[in-house]
């Protein structure tokens, strides 16, 4: 019997499109495309691991691409900043999905976000007061990564729930398999509609 679900928030619950945040800074900062392209995918993987771990701040994080416009002030770097996380906006259909499980199972997050982020998207509380346990990264220091289960280890403790009692949700098939490795079930989100048939195959009735 499944008791848990959950969920990963950024590409399954919230919007995250990369190349729109690199679109909406070369408009907004007055640089070329392809330059802002160049220097925001240069190391962004290592950059992106100590964002989500709260290694960094987001002006940190996006500091290499700030450095287009040295004349920028202070006070520009953190607009473009909050311009960049105000891309992550719910997933429609989203809310409408968590609403109709919330009557049946347990809710809870289990992702890699960094502080700024996950800030912004507690205010859509809409989505994130449905949830009874969240494990988020930048709080703990700890991300997914391929094969480390520490994390999602963390999530079934804290759930006082077993592997086989829960479903894993995200984007990434990597996450969604690490999850599996320790016996959850998993689910590589791909569009409410699909979430939904996904979960009554898994026995998710709502």
């Amino acid at each position: 019997m499944i008791r848990w679900v959950f969920f990963d928030l950024a590409g399954v619950l919230f919007e995250e499109d990369w190349a729109q945040i690199v679109r909406v800074l070369s408009r907004n900062m007055g640089v070329p495309l392809d330059r802002v392209g160049e220097v925001y995918y240069k190391d962004l993987k290592d950059r992106v691991r100590s964002w989500n771990q709260g290694r960094c701040s987001a002006l940190e994080f996006w500091k290499p691409v700030f450095h287009l416009r040295k004349d920028a002030s202070f006070a520009m770097k953190k607009k473009w900043v909050q311009q960049a996380i105000e891309t992550f906006v719910p997933i429609p259909g989203a809310v409408q999905v968590l609403k109709q499980l919330k009557k049946r199972v347990n809710l809870g997050v289990i992702s890699n976000q960094p502080i700024e982020l996950i800030r912004h998207m507690n205010q859509y509380k809409a989505v994130m007061n449905r949830f009874d346990i969240k494990i988020i990264s930048c709080y703990l220091g700890l991300i997914k990564r391929f094969g480390d289960t520490r994390i999602f280890k963390l999530a079934l403790m804290r759930a006082k729930a077993k592997p086989e009692e829960c479903i894993y949700i995200d984007d990434r098939a990597v996450h969604v398999e690490t999850a599996q490795k320790l016996g959850m079930k998993g689910i590589i989100f791909e569009s409410p509609q699909q979430l939904k048939k996904e979960l009554r195959a898994l026995g998710v009735r709502f």
